[in-house]
């Protein structure tokens, strides 16, 4: 038995395994990206606060709140940290994992 054939489907069966969980990793962050940005809005709408307003609050520019809201990019750790401690929330009521 040719063990190199083996370890060769092995291989490409593992990959195969890894693409799949990181799809599935993908589709998952993008609903929770959606719920942050569905949340972030409102958020800042309850409050009537400006997108401006916002990111001086946050030391960051209106067009990096701007692109969270519209789900353009996902914020850093720091930046989720200081939204949860601005609307007095957990992590995960702020990304939608309540």
């Amino acid at each position: 038995m040719n063990t190199s054939k083996i370890l060769h489907a092995d291989i490409i069966s593992d990959k195969k395994c890894l693409c799949q969980l990181f799809q599935t990793k993908n589709i998952y962050n993008r609903s929770m990206g959606n719920a942050f940005a569905k949340n972030l809005r409102e958020l800042r709408g309850e409050r009537g606060w400006s997108q401006s307003e916002l990111a001086e609050k946050l030391g960051t520019t209106q067009r990096r709140v701007s692109y969270w809201e519209n789900g353009k990019i996902e914020p850093d750790l720091s930046a989720l940290i200081a939204l949860a401690d601005l609307f007095e929330l957990t992590i995960d009521e702020l990304i939608g994992r309540e």
